[in-house]
């Protein structure tokens, strides 16, 4: 009796239309996670946690970090200041844990302006606030945590402000725009994506005030990392917002083989190049990270940068056909893969590009049928697969990890694929495909 009872009760809860009972839920759930986490996993300082810690003090400093950009080092920074050294790890995992149940009332409502079912938003919710590949990383001193909150938070803004033409959640767009990009520098792709969004927005009926917010943010956020990384060039010389770029482009480039000696102007760097090429490849990054490091002793950061950019450039079609053949090796990577425990859901790569690819059918199937191009839909399909192929084509290693951040965009648009999987709608044209 009991058993029918709590059956009853978890199917009233998964369909009911009231979002205040769904997310009561959801938050009891959520809470009691991340509180077993904060028990069980504590935090973890990983390899580039005290990175971020020593950037804080640069900037104090009144100097550019070479190899972080300010957020992070700044969001620690704080946190430092004000629970104390002591305890200033498990300050930082609280916080996150925090940003993040704030971010799962978004992802929810999120779900719910794609036009979910009322059980398939809830479902996917708990998923989104269970899955370790996701919790996990608030248990780490990384930029992990916020960039997958912050990312949520940023479609949040975007698509509420969009269809309900809120000026308060394109005003936060803008911010949460600037503050990813900010925080980890691989977010930069968003900006063209958003621009193209918005400014296609200023020519749909009704949208005109809403884009000229929305191109007011992504344009004032353009500014101001384009301001950053002039300040970055006048310091360390290249027109970037951190040497990692660098550094991940020679590591690309020693992997894939595509340093090119012939195409470096400095001399005794292009020595040196051939001596790097002559010992061959290495087991793993890790050697990539010395070389780098030891070429950085001798040479300056413009030095190293052109090399490995005229490299690539003179290698351009097998960058391209190395770019693919990764695509292939990593299908087998857990995409809920995470270094702060170990993983309990494990979905391999290519499920993601089976998904992708069955996705991609039903958009072009919903814009056939209707004669109507699904905006949001298209936007969040794109800032996904667009993270995807930024990851493959400039991350040495690590990509399921870099990919993380879109984890809950795939989330988002399996909740729609689950609520419109209808095949009759291939079959019988009066059947509708419900992507808005």
């Amino acid at each position: 009796m009991k058993v029918s009872k709590i059956g009853f009760l978890i199917k009233k809860i998964i369909d009911s239309d009231e979002e205040k009972l769904q997310l009561k839920w959801i938050y009891i759930v959520a809470f009691v996670n991340t509180i077993l986490g904060l028990i069980l996993i504590g935090w973890k300082e990983l390899t580039d946690s005290k990175g971020y810690v020593a950037a804080f003090d640069v900037i104090c400093s009144g100097q550019l970090d070479v190899e972080r950009t300010p957020v992070y080092p700044i969001f620690l920074g704080v946190i430092r200041a004000v629970v104390g050294s002591d305890l200033f790890y498990w300050g930082v995992v609280c916080v996150q844990s925090a940003i993040f149940l704030l971010s799962i009332r978004c992802f929810y409502r999120l779900a719910r302006l794609l036009e979910s079912q009322n059980c398939v938003t809830f479902l996917i919710t708990i998923f989104y606030c269970l899955v370790p590949g996701l919790v996990s990383w608030n248990n780490a001193i990384l930029t992990e945590s916020l960039a997958i909150s912050g990312t949520v938070f940023l479609f949040y803004f975007a698509v509420n402000g969009w269809r309900k033409a809120h000026i308060g959640s394109l005003v936060s767009f803008g911010c949460s725009l600037f503050i990813l990009c900010m925080l980890r520098p691989s977010f930069l792709f968003l900006v063209p994506i958003f621009f193209c969004f918005w400014f296609i927005s200023l020519f749909l009926k009704g949208k005109k005030i809403i884009a000229c917010y929305g191109l007011s943010g992504v344009v004032l956020t353009a500014i101001l990392v384009l301001c950053y990384c002039t300040c970055f060039q006048k310091t360390y010389g290249v027109f970037t917002p951190s040497s990692i770029g660098t550094l991940n482009q020679y590591c690309v480039a020693r992997q894939r083989n595509l340093l090119n000696p012939d195409v470096i102007e400095n001399v005794m760097l292009k020595v040196d190049m051939e001596k790097i090429i002559l010992a061959g490849k290495g087991e793993s990054v890790d050697l990539y990270y010395v070389e780098f490091g030891q070429l950085r002793e001798k040479y300056s950061l413009l030095d190293i940068h052109s090399a490995v950019s005229s490299s690539i450039k003179s290698n351009l079609g097998k960058f391209l056909v190395e770019t693919v053949q990764i695509a292939g090796e990593i299908k087998k990577w857990n995409l809920f893969d995470t270094y702060v425990t170990k993983p309990v859901v494990k979905l391999k790569m290519r499920i993601l590009y089976y998904f992708i690819a069955i996705y991609t059918f039903f958009l072009i199937v919903h814009i056939y049928r209707n004669r109507k191009i699904p905006y949001l839909s298209l936007l969040v399909y794109i800032a996904g697969c667009g993270n995807l192929l930024f990851v493959l084509m400039g991350a040495q290693w690590e990509w399921t990890r870099l990919l993380t951040p879109s984890v809950p965009l795939f989330l988002l648009m399996f909740a729609q694929t689950v609520n419109s999987l209808k095949v009759r709608v291939v079959i019988r044209r009066n059947e509708r495909f419900q992507f808005e």
